[in-house]
């Protein structure tokens, strides 16, 4: 899969790449292992990197799918995720503005960004916590 993603339990930080073509078979099964399948911690807050992504296979139904998904998976926390997603590109940036908008009511606050560097100022974390360990 083009998406990996690793947890930093020190900075309670889930860190998310996306890599390459991305497709709705592919996004969906990230959305499966990261917020079904795996016990995603309630404190952890996330990052998303789509630097090197190509969206141009996904659809807006596979994100609306994926954002009912998170929002279920989330709605029975007691703390308010924060997201913050790094998309420099246009077609990113627009697919990303339309996953918060889906979620304006869900269990997450979703920022989105065209740097690392400003994604990880909102999410008052530094460089290191981008390390998994």
């Amino acid at each position: 899969m083009s998406i990996t993603f690793h947890f930093n339990r020190k900075h309670r930080l889930i860190t998310s790449i996306f890599d390459r073509l991305i497709d709705d078979t592919q996004f969906g099964q990230y959305v499966d292992e990261l917020f079904v399948q795996t016990d995603r911690p309630p404190d952890f807050d996330e990052i998303v990197d789509l630097t090197t992504c190509d969206f141009s296979a996904l659809s807006s139904g596979a994100i609306h799918s994926g954002s009912d998904t998170i929002e279920n998976s989330l709605k029975n926390f007691s703390t308010v995720a924060k997201t913050a997603i790094v998309a420099p590109g246009d077609l990113s940036f627009g697919l990303s503005r339309m996953y918060g908008v889906y979620n304006e009511h869900a269990n997450e606050t979703v920022r989105v960004f065209r740097t690392v560097e400003d994604a990880l100022r909102w999410l008052g974390r530094t460089e290191d916590a981008l390390v998994e360990e």
